[in-house]
């Protein structure tokens, strides 16, 4: 005779659809909470500040990524190079100066045999361009200038809420409430910083991009890899500040 199988007890099954319930009201209320403090006076008001320092900073790096590349198209191509944003013509298809003869062709007698399919790329192609020495550098440098200019903003996010939260205990506001109200100010201004970072990174990918398409340069290899970079500098950022505010909070 099989064996009965146990059904879950009906109390149980109750139980647990409640703490589903409650576990998705705490996320909403989490949501909704930092979602008010977004759309605080303080916190707008850091979001056009910041934009405002960002569209300036980005406006010069960009400015000088064009002037590089508007430089290197006018200048003349390397002899022996093909140059960027061509194709390397077809060999003729005619005999070579001095061995045209005056002998009439063969006759066929009969239908000629198909050429053997040959699928190696022509001797004469010429390899996909590469990206330019000197735009290269330009990228990095470019690169190099964002993620000092993020480790600062970083820095001075810190600075300025060990600042308030020191500001605010020699108040003596050191209730949960008054802690709670700083700790929310700061989560949302951090994502504040974080999705300016990224939208001044993609801005920048962005003309990247372009700049090596209209070159005939396929840039997926090196955005991509920048991309994997800011990735990680992003990453070491959010541990540096959540280590060095919880330090501060113990001290």
């Amino acid at each position: 005779m099989a064996a009965k199988v146990k059904r879950p007890h009906k109390k149980a099954i109750i139980v647990v659809i409640i703490i589903a319930a409650v576990l998705v009201l705490l996320a909403a209320a989490v949501l909704l909470y930092i979602r008010h403090w977004r759309n605080t006076p303080e916190v707008k008001q850091y979001e056009a500040e910041l934009k405002e320092a960002d569209d300036a900073f980005l406006s010069d790096l960009i400015g000088k990524l064009e002037s590089e590349k508007e430089e290197l198209s006018t200048q003349p191509p390397i002899p022996g190079e093909t140059p960027l944003n061509t194709v390397a013509p077809a060999e003729p298809a005619v005999s070579p100066p001095g061995t045209q003869t005056n002998e009439p062709p063969p006759t066929m007698t009969a239908a000629p045999s198909p050429p053997p399919q040959d699928t190696a790329a022509p001797a004469s192609a010429a390899p996909p361009p590469e990206v330019p020495g000197r735009l290269l550098e330009a990228y990095n440098a470019a690169l190099m200038q964002m993620k000092d200019r993020d480790y600062a903003l970083v820095e001075a996010f810190i600075a300025q809420g060990v600042a308030d939260w020191s500001a605010m205990v020699a108040e003596g506001k050191t209730t949960p409430d008054d802690k709670g109200r700083l700790v929310s100010e700061y989560l949302a201004k951090a994502g504040v910083l974080e999705k300016q970072m990224d939208a001044s990174f993609d801005e920048l990918m962005a003309v990247i991009k372009k700049q090596l398409t209209e070159l005939g340069v396929d840039p997926n290899p090196l955005t991509e890899g920048y991309r994997a970079e800011y990735e990680s500098i992003k990453k070491t950022n959010k541990d540096m500040l959540l280590d060095r505010l919880s330090e501060e909070i113990k001290k």
